[in-house]
């Protein structure tokens, strides 16, 4: 019997795949109620982890079920990220080793109904693909700001022509709001410290 296109069918059905928020995550937005027949929302903080029963992943096998694999007695799965900021790890799920070896009665009846074998992959981006100061420095942000001083309750109100918010309070102002204090926006390279000095 063929197992790769059946091991195929199980990796691209999304009911396989699920998205997880590191521990601790503030998740900051949130998905609305879209229904997306053969899909999944992912939020873009999340890890994603896709699993599949089918056969146990580089692993020999010697059966698959009553019969044997036509296609190979190894199932791998390659992992490969366009831009190589894609961080990888294997996940685990029981099977059970008498679907997939040749065993003698007296081992099936002694040793363990399911061992954890490998299932699939955990999918974690390793950087940010668009960060804070990039994205500084490819739209050219310019915030700025005025100044109102009411002179009495019911007087008239004079405002200061408006201000260019230099980029330097604009960087530190960025560290502490709330993208900035996150946790998964504190991993990775500093590049900007809260109690660097500011030249204005």
């Amino acid at each position: 019997m063929a197992v790769i296109p059946q091991l195929r069918a199980a990796l691209l059905d999304a009911r396989n795949w699920a998205s997880e928020l590191p521990g601790a995550e503030n998740p900051l937005v949130s998905f609305r109620d879209v229904r997306l027949e053969g899909a999944r929302l992912v939020h873009p903080l999340a890890a994603l982890t896709v699993r599949q029963k089918v056969v146990p992943l580089d692993t020999p096998v010697a059966r698959f079920g009553a019969t044997r694999p036509s296609d190979g007695t190894r199932f791998s799965v390659t992992v490969a990220a366009q831009d190589g900021g894609l961080a990888a790890e294997p996940v685990e799920d029981p099977f059970a080793p008498a679907q997939f070896q040749n065993m003698s009665d007296e081992e099936k009846l002694t040793g363990r109904s399911f061992v954890p074998l490998r299932s699939g992959w955990r999918f974690a981006a390793e950087r940010y693909a668009f960060d804070y100061d990039d994205a500084v420095r490819a739209y050219d942000v310019n915030i700025t700001y005025e100044t109102v001083t009411v002179l009495a309750q019911d007087g008239p109100a004079a405002a200061s022509a408006p201000h260019r918010l230099p980029d330097a309070l604009l960087q530190r102002g960025a560290l502490i709001g709330a993208a900035g204090q996150a946790a998964i926006r504190r991993t990775g390279t500093e590049r900007y410290r809260a109690d660097a000095p500011v030249t204005v």
